[in-house]
């Protein structure tokens, strides 16, 4: 049932390490979760606006008690985040390995984000301990986290 929608899932850019790594997609975040395909409905969002992002995750091992996931926007620099999203919206509860999970989230653009390129990334994490997990890419690289795409925040 999964495989034939796995490319309709996986955008047109490919996601990557924040040192500029490819990485492949399915990405596995600590062998537990893998992250099997997104979609990002307009790459574009005016500041106060939002941008849709659909996830696609596939179960991998154990996830624990505790979980979340963010999506960051934020610019190069890595030093000014226009907007964000964290959360988890399905039970972990009875989940089981190869179980599919389809996120859809919104994320919200701050009213004074300053018009300009900056980039969607995201991670998973443990509320609890705010504890990041690995992300690592095919050729050995990891990182706490993937770019996923470049974003425009255009002006109102």
């Amino acid at each position: 049932l999964v495989e034939p929608r796995l490319a309709e899932w996986r955008a047109t850019a490919q996601p990557r390490l924040p040192d500029g790594a490819p990485l492949d997609l399915p990405a596995n975040f600590d062998g537990k979760l893998a992250l099997i395909g997104y979609r990002i409905e307009s790459p574009r969002a005016t500041p106060g606006g939002a941008l849709d992002l659909t996830t696609y995750w596939q179960v991998t091992g154990d996830l624990g008690r505790s979980l979340a996931f963010f999506a960051h926007v934020i610019d190069d620099s890595q030093q000014y985040m226009a907007g964000q999203y964290d959360g988890w919206g399905t039970a972990l509860r009875g989940l089981e390995v190869s179980d599919v999970i389809v996120q859809h989230v919104t994320v919200p653009i701050k009213p004074d984000a300053s018009p300009g390129s900056y980039v969607l990334q995201l991670g998973v994490y443990v509320p609890d301990t705010m504890t990041r997990w690995t992300v690592r890419s095919s050729r050995g690289a990891s990182a706490d986290r993937v770019i996923l795409s470049s974003v425009e925040i255009m002006s109102p």
